[in-house]
C-alpha cells in the first residue's frame, strides 16, 4: 500500500492531491506521527511518502512527491518483470537505450514505468548513473 501523511491543513493536502494527479490516499496526521520520522532535507510543503513492504519494512521514504520512482519500487515490491537494459522496449539493449536513460537524468524525456525497471539495472529503485555503467557493460560484453 502506497500512502503519504502530512501535518498541513485537509485542504493542502486535498489540493496537492489534484494537482499532482495523486491515485493513493493522502492522509493527515492529527497525532503528530508526521513529526517523528524525520527525513534529512529540511522543512517540505509536500507530503511525506513511504512505502512499506509486506513485511512492514520502509523501502521507501521521501520528502518531495517522486511518483515515478515510487511506480517502480512498487513494480519491483509486486514482482512485475521487465528486461533490464532494454529501455526503449526494442529487444535490444544497446546505446539507444543508454541515450533514453541519459535524455531521462537530463529531464529532457519521459518514461514509461515499464521503461524506468528496464534501466534500473542495479536493481536499487532508482535510474542513474550507475546503471548507465552496468548497461554499458553489458553492451560491451556482447
Amino acid at each position: 500500500m502506497v500512502v503519504g501523511i502530512s501535518n498541513l491543513p485537509a485542504e493542502v493536502i486535498q489540493q496537492f492531491g489534484q494537482e499532482n494527479g495523486i491515485t493513493f490516499p493522502l492522509l493527515r496526521d492529527t497525532w503528530s506521527v508526521y513529526s517523528q520520522y524525520y527525513i534529512p532535507g529540511g522543512i517540505s510543503p509536500y507530503p511525506r511518502d513511504f512505502i512499506i513492504d509486506q513485511n512492514g519494512i520502509i523501502q521507501y521514504a521521501n520528502n518531495e512527491y517522486d511518483g515515478a520512482t515510487m511506480e517502480l519500487i512498487v513494480q519491483q515490491l509486486l514482482g512485475e518483470e521487465c528486461e533490464p537494459g532494454n529501455v526503449n522496449e526494442d529487444d535490444n539493449i544497446d546505446v539507444l537505450d543508454i541515450v533514453n536513460i541519459v535524455d531521462w537524468i537530463l529531464e529532457d524525456t519521459d518514461l514509461s514505468v515499464s521503461q524506468l525497471c528496464s534501466g534500473d539495472a542495479d536493481g536499487n529503485g532508482q535510474v542513474d548513473v550507475l546503471d548507465i555503467v552496468i548497461i554499458v557493460g553489458w553492451i560491451m560484453q556482447n
